[in-house]
């Protein structure tokens, strides 16, 4: 059993251990507010603080989608990493990832899809892609700009194990570092913006044809799926029908790999 002094300095000991931490912490936790002020101001958004139980978040708009820059953590005692996301519902459909490989997704590729390869030797040997459908990949790493959308990769460091992935309702662009840095912050950003951009470039796709589709009345609009009974416009290009309203918030056609940017009534 310990006597009076020993408790004394076994106490004193602990509670200058954990003082360091909450000061180190609390440092990180300045440095990290800093970085995404910083940032949100470069973005034109809107900057929450973070403290020792919640972590800072700047929210802000991209390509006409909500989008947010945050420190995330599986649970409070977790590592924590960075996100940039994107919304991307009802502007793209398909799921897409990259990440650099591991042994397990080594081990993965070689049963196939949904993994593909992009046709640069380099990239496939030190990247994994996934893509349902191929058309997606396809898109982003057309080969008229390979080599831009490789670079939009690349930009992210290896270190930082990078990884971008589409769902049906987000474009994810993570590091899984924490890193006080507002050019990391923003290098996040730059290429989730160039990544969506290829994604929703309106350029047809080696091979795809678009047919015509009718044009029903009382049919669905494909943007916010209510009847179109009145002010209904068509693609110039495909004739698929929109609400007027439908497509001038969209800006474009919804029907994928369709081109068209204009409507006739």
């Amino acid at each position: 059993m310990m006597d009076t002094g020993s408790l004394v300095l076994f106490f004193g000991i602990a509670g200058a251990v954990v003082g360091i931490g909450l000061y180190f912490a609390a440092s990180s936790v300045r440095e990290m507010n800093r970085a995404l002020r910083e940032a949100a101001a470069r973005l034109g958004g809107t900057f929450r603080e973070g403290g020792l139980f919640d972590d800072p978040e700047v929210d802000f708009t991209l390509a006409h989608s909500r989008a947010y820059l945050r420190i995330c953590r599986r649970d409070r005692g977790a590592l924590p990493y960075m996100r940039a996301a994107v919304d991307i519902r009802n502007r793209t459909k398909g799921r897409f990832s990259i990440e650099p490989v591991s042994l397990p997704v080594a081990f993965l590729r070689h049963f196939g899809p949904p993994y593909v390869t992009i046709g640069d030797r380099e990239f496939d040997r030190e990247y994994a892609v996934q893509s349902e459908p191929r058309s997606i990949a396809e898109r982003v790493f057309a080969p008229s700009r390979r080599a831009q959308a490789i670079a939009s990769v690349r930009r992210l460091l290896p270190e930082g194990r990078p990884s971008i992935v589409l769902d049906e309702e987000y474009l994810v662009v993570q590091v899984t570092r924490y890193d006080p840095d507002p050019e990391l912050l923003m290098a996040l950003v730059k290429t989730a913006e160039e990544i969506l951009g290829y994604l929703l470039e309106s350029a047809p796709l080696p091979g795809i044809r678009v047919e015509n589709v009718s044009s029903l009345s009382g049919g669905e609009c494909p943007v916010c799926g209510s009847r179109m009974e009145e002010d209904v416009v068509n693609c110039e290009a495909c004739r698929t029908p929109h609400h007027r309203e439908c497509w001038h918030y969209m800006g474009r056609c919804t029907t994928y790999a369709c081109r068209g940017r204009r409507f006739v009534a």
